[in-house]
């Protein structure tokens, strides 16, 4: 229509009564032009009277009549300014039966579901709420009321069900559900729709064709309704995997291989989607597994594995080695004489303290793990080291002599029990009773007339273990190559050496203790099932010290 067209020159020229005339002369040919046509004139009428006139409640009853005759019609965007767009969107909001009738305008299919308050703006990267109350005619008819929405004008409405509250239904679009977090929209396009038990349409606000909006933008405030307090949608944490998935699917970017996917075309170019594990893979890898099939590359849930090994430990605490038991007598050097014993009786033990590192062994560890997803396992571990340990332990000399000191051997002279024996008969005039009674009571000392006591080592076997829950993280994951991190908690006994300074004598200790572990590990799985596998951990022993395995 020329005389519209000239009007809305004359607005850009800032010939507001100019304008105003003309739109008005057009307006009273109405009787001419269809209702299409009318609503646009009507639409120019709203522009002039906000943009030029700055009056907000005229614009807005003109554009609720442009929207009562043909609910498409829209703003032209060379008009478009933040105080037209409002005046608008309220008009849109304020489309009912009854308004319409009121204009004498034919009603629109649906009558508004009740009074509502929709939110213009809400501040970005927040949920938004929703409350409309139900007007008294359908309180008893509606049975569920949802609200459509869309991001950003794709047109493609997801729904969400309002609860029951009172006399009307609220709810919220929420971070995760609402896909606010994953997608970060600028504006929201939705409707509200009302059904009865039988799940018929019978009222709504709004329509797919004529949608309100919400404009999101972080300098808005932020909007809350009664009872719903709107949370702020904060970046995806670092072991959310489907949050990331969809902030990549949203932002246009293929998940690579081992990474997480609902569908073929989330993965990159030559990858398919595994349905069993919702990750990206080869093509030949994502066919449907069949019983027997070795296609792939590391386990899909459950997995046990079996490793050897090596490594060194270190003891940072001292341990009390004791040879006797308290309960029986000693002796105790002093300044006048190295035999005497205690005439009350006292009883002492020789306590050996040392520290010590040493070798762990060859253990074998058994590990039952199970993939919670495609990056994060939970494995119970458990590792035995069988050794024969070369213990010491003290040997009367009185029992290498059976009690007979002149049928001493050779060889139990050379452990200088004939010295020692003979030296405490002759030198310090001990009757062979007393000899006796020290060599079978006393510990064994250290002294310049040398040792009451020959030391003597024996064979016996002994076991070191290991057993602890742990978890693993995969952070690399490409092809058949695997890297991860892994670290836990559990109970042990190391295997260690000390050096006993008094008798020269290398000792292996077994000690129990809690334990938490820390590791690296790498992996190349040659097929589903098969691969090698270098485990590297460190396990700290409370209070004990610490041992470095692979």
């Amino acid at each position: 229509m020329e005389l519209l067209s000239s009007a809305m020159d004359a607005y850009s020229n800032l010939e507001l009564d100019s304008a105003k005339n003309m739109l008005e002369k057009a307006l009273a040919m109405k009787a001419d032009v269809d209702d299409s046509t009318l609503a646009k004139i009507h639409v120019g009428l709203g522009v002039l009277w906000v943009g030029g006139y700055s009056d907000a409640s005229e614009s807005k009853n003109h554009f609720i009549t442009a929207l009562c005759l043909d609910d498409q019609v829209r703003v032209d965007p060379l008009f478009s300014t933040p105080e037209i767009d409002l005046s608008f969107t309220e008009a849109k909001a304020s489309v009912s039966p009854s308004s319409c009738s009121e204009l004498g305008i034919g009603e629109p299919i649906l009558e508004a579901c009740g009074p509502f308050d929709p939110i213009f703006e809400q501040k970005a990267q927040n949920e938004v709420p929703f409350y409309i109350e139900v007007s008294p005619a359908f309180r008893n008819q509606l049975s569920r009321v949802a609200v459509k929405f869309a991001f950003e004008n794709r047109g493609q409405f997801r729904e969400l069900n309002l609860k029951t509250t009172g006399v009307g239904f609220n709810g919220m679009l929420e971070c995760d559900t609402g896909e606010i977090r994953t997608i970060n929209p600028s504006s929201i396009q939705y409707y509200i729709e009302g059904y009865d038990a039988s799940n018929r349409l019978i009222c709504g606000n709004g329509s797919k064709e004529s949608p309100l909006e919400i404009l999101m933008d972080a300098n808005y405030p932020l909007v809350s309704r009664p009872g719903l307090d709107p949370k702020e949608c904060v970046e995806c944490a670092p072991w959310d995997e489907a949050c990331r998935a969809r902030q990549k699917k949203s932002a246009g970017i293929k998940s690579a291989a081992g990474e997480t996917c609902s569908m073929d075309s989330d993965c990159q170019e030559g990858l398919v989607c595994n349905s069993e594990m919702f990750t990206c893979e080869d093509k030949s890898a994502g066919k449907p597994k069949k019983k027997g099939d070795k296609s792939g590359k590391g386990p899909d849930k459950f997995y046990v594995t079996l490793t050897g090994g090596s490594g060194f430990g270190y003891m940072s605490k001292d341990i009390e080695l004791t040879f006797y038991d308290e309960n029986k007598k000693t002796i105790r050097s002093s300044a006048n004489s190295e035999y005497l014993v205690e005439t009350n009786g006292v009883v002492k033990t020789n306590e050996l303290k040392a520290k010590g590192t040493g070798w762990s062994g060859i253990p074998i560890r058994l590990s039952l793990g199970y993939l919670i997803n495609s990056k994060i396992s939970l494995e119970v571990s458990g590792r035995v080291d069988a050794f024969i340990a070369a213990n010491s332990e003290p040997v009367s000399c009185w029992d290498a002599a059976k009690g007979d000191l002149d049928s001493l051997t050779a060889e139990a002279n050379e452990n200088y029990c004939s010295t020692n024996l003979f030296s405490a008969r002759n030198d310090l005039n001990l009757t062979d009773e007393e000899i006796k009674y020290l060599a079978e009571n006393s510990a064994a000392l250290d002294s310049d007339d040398g040792e009451m006591f020959k030391v003597r080592k024996t064979k016996n076997n002994q076991m070191a273990w290991l057993v602890n829950a742990r978890v693993r993280y995969k952070f690399l994951s490409k092809g058949g190559l695997q890297s991860s991190l892994f670290g836990g908690i559990g109970y042990s006994k190391f295997k260690y050496k000390v050096l006993d300074t008094a008798t020269n004598t290398k000792y292996y200790v077994l000690a129990g203790m809690v334990n938490v572990e820390l590791g690296l590990g790498l992996a190349y799985y040659f097929t589903k099932n098969v691969g090698v596998i270098l485990d590297i951990p460190i396990d700290f022993a409370v209070g004990k010290g610490f041992a470095f395995n692979l």
